[in-house]
């Protein structure tokens, strides 16, 4: 079968491309031609490996040929309509982007995470707010073209949950239930994994974009009331770097913050093995949580706020602690009792390694995505022939 996928950018940037690239590279392993429509043809050629070729417009992607559509991220609707009037289409959920205009899930003056419909509730919360670069860097998100936006994304024939927490989003904004299947991203880099060695006592570790949404501002409001001996590693860059450099600072804990910056996926490894346990401190509710599947590989327990998908692979007291959502003082005792107990995040790792094993595999992932596929593909060929 041959595949399109349709995504915003041909380079990797975070989890959605890692997972992406992931995918195609497993897809085309099975003799399944893999294409990407992106705007911008260059990019990173570690990335395009698994692609037989990249192109920029509906024309070119004709040429290839699919039998199917994948959409990722996208904002050109004409496009991907142009593409659904034509194509099978499968809509894999990354993020919040089709039933949250703001595109995060929680409001931006309390940061309470948002459990209403997009329409209404988004003008009375000031959600339709966005922070843009400029001489003016606050605009207006227009309501009536994320409807247009939605509603496209809702002609999909499948849409492809990462959690039980997004396939609820879906079904809440009117995407048709008997269409949403939930399969958890699980990147390849999983199953190549082996058990790290033991950690550094009381060193945690921060994985993911430094942005509002991934909560690293409560992760340090929450470790300087720390007692004892500890450390904590930053890996990522984002908007919100500089901020909480100086948020460490004016708390007094800037010497024992290492802000490691970005770092290539296959190094990351070396910042897991001296960790004692990842925390992912997130404010959004996360569609799922890669990060947290990419640590427990590695026997590192995982300490997380109850925020989104965490439910699906946390397993609180069995492979690390969850803690209520935006509880920082609940975050600081879960942390305290990490640092002060080696042992016990020792054991709760080698839980999280088998955890891990047993329940997700990338060979399973790419199963159920093969199989949705295939199905969504014969499902548009009966419709032709009967119709």
């Amino acid at each position: 079968m041959r595949v399109l996928h349709v995504h915003e950018r041909s380079a990797f940037q975070g989890g959605v491309e890692q997972i992406l690239h992931d995918l195609a590279q497993g897809l085309k392993a099975r003799q399944w031609p893999q294409a990407l429509l992106c705007p911008q043809r260059a990019g990173d050629a570690k990335f395009g490996a698994p692609f037989d070729c990249i192109v920029t417009s509906f024309d070119e992607a004709t040429q290839f040929r699919p039998d199917i559509v994948v959409l990722h991220k996208w904002s050109d609707e004409r496009l991907v309509a142009a593409l659904q009037r034509r194509y099978p289409t499968a809509q894999v959920v990354h993020d919040h982007d089709h039933y949250c205009p703001r595109r995060h899930k929680y409001f931006p003056l309390n940061q309470q995470q948002c459990s209403e419909r997009a329409g209404a509730a988004c003008v009375k919360n000031l959600c339709l707010l966005e922070r843009r670069d400029g001489v003016i860097p606050i605009g207006l998100t227009s309501l009536p073209a994320f409807k247009r936006r939605m509603a496209v994304a809702q002609q999909a024939r499948v849409y492809v949950a990462g959690s039980r927490y997004s396939a609820s989003e879906l079904s809440r904004n009117g995407f048709a239930s008997n269409r949403i299947e939930i399969i958890a991203p699980v990147p390849a880099a999983i199953g190549q994994v082996r058990s790290a060695r033991d950690g550094e006592a009381g060193r945690m570790l921060f994985v993911g974009q430094v942005i509002r949404g991934k909560g690293l501002d409560l992760l340090l409001s929450a470790a300087s009331k720390l007692r004892g001996e500890w450390t904590l590693d930053v890996v990522g860059e984002g908007r919100q770097i500089a901020e909480c450099r100086l948020q460490a600072e004016q708390l007094g804990i800037a010497g024992r913050v290492n802000f490691a910056g970005w770092v290539p996926h296959e190094r990351l490894d070396e910042w897991y093995q001296r960790a004692s346990f990842t925390v992912v401190p997130s404010r959004w509710p996360e569609p799922f949580g890669m990060i947290g599947l990419e640590a427990m590989s590695r026997s590192r327990p995982v300490i997380a706020f109850d925020s989104g998908g965490i439910r699906d692979w946390l397993a609180h007291d069995q492979v690390g602690f969850m803690v209520p959502q935006g509880d920082v003082a609940a975050l600081t005792r879960a942390l305290q009792q990490a640092i002060e107990t080696p042992r016990l995040m020792k054991r709760l790792g080698y839980y999280a390694a088998r955890h891990c094993q047993r329940r997700f595999s990338h060979a399973s992932y790419l199963d159920r995505m093969q199989s949705a596929l295939v199905r969504t593909a014969a499902s548009a060929e009966t419709q032709r022939a009967t119709g």
